[in-house]
């Protein structure tokens, strides 16, 4: 009879310790979850100051311009749980760029077909990868959480530069690896032909995939548990199958300062 009350007393205290304790773990996973789901906000132009407000709400993940962004902007917005990240072009030139009068002329090369004012540069000149370094040294010095690499293909255009495969190869990578020496993290735009032999890269954002019907070079990404940013112009007359780690946004003609409408 005792030992029968002790047995009934024991499963009296599970049943009550978990009518309390699930629902926490439920909880508790819920917001792991929901923590982990990642939105993207794009705002690399100038932008008006009344417009800043709007880059603290839905997202997490937020690139902003390397030169324009003030670090009390990017101190506010990381102390929001924010990541920040610094955007620059690592394949061009721009005359708005804040650090445009460092690179001599030796460096500049043709004109960026279709876009006033940037040209492109010579990347196997160790000089650009010194001016590179510098930048990334003031994305550290703004305390950005990391970098955004775009025009990181010059090795396709006719850059008035021999840009082979190899050497953009090596550029992207030694670019990376000294921001990872400076504990910062790297989400690189465009250049999906290269991304198997790219390391150390934490989100890619690509433009058009599913218009170009190219997105299925971002599987092995996908499938790793790594966040691949789709940004498309057109909407998808067939939409890519909804995937945790792939986010597809519709952006119109001009992403720049716009809240997304997600495709799925």
């Amino acid at each position: 009879m005792f030992s029968k009350t002790i047995k009934f007393i024991t499963l009296a205290l599970i049943l009550i310790l978990s009518w309390y304790l699930y629902p926490q773990n439920i909880s508790n996973i819920s917001k792991s979850h929901k923590n982990d789901n990642k939105e993207l906000f794009y705002f690399t132009e100038k932008r008006n100051s009344q417009d800043f407000p709007k880059l603290q709400y839905n997202f997490n993940i937020i690139v902003l311009d390397l030169f324009e962004t003030k670090e009390s902007e990017i101190n506010y917005l990381k102390s929001k749980n924010k990541e920040v990240f610094c955007s620059f072009s690592i394949g061009t030139l721009r005359d708005w760029d804040n650090d445009v009068k460092k690179y001599p002329k030796k460096l500049i090369g043709a004109d960026y077909n279709g876009w006033d004012g940037e040209t492109w540069i010579d990347i196997n000149n160790e000089a650009t990868l010194y001016l590179m370094k510098k930048r990334i040294d003031l994305s550290k010095i703004k305390k950005c959480t990391g970098i955004e690499i775009t025009e990181a293909e010059n090795y396709l255009h006719e850059t008035a530069f021999n840009i082979s495969y190899i050497d953009q190869l090596t550029y992207i990578n030694e670019i990376i690896n000294f921001a990872k020496s400076k504990n910062l993290k790297v989400i690189m735009k465009g250049n999906e032909y290269q991304i198997g032999e790219i390391k150390n890269i934490d989100y890619l954002i690509n433009e058009s995939c599913q218009e170009e019907d190219i997105c299925d070079r971002y599987n092995d990404w996908i499938e790793s548990g790594k966040y691949v940013f789709n940004i498309e112009f057109l909407r998808p007359s067939l939409p890519r199958e909804k995937n945790k780690y792939f986010k597809s946004y519709l952006a119109g003609e001009n992403y720049n300062g716009k809240i997304f409408k997600k495709i799925n």
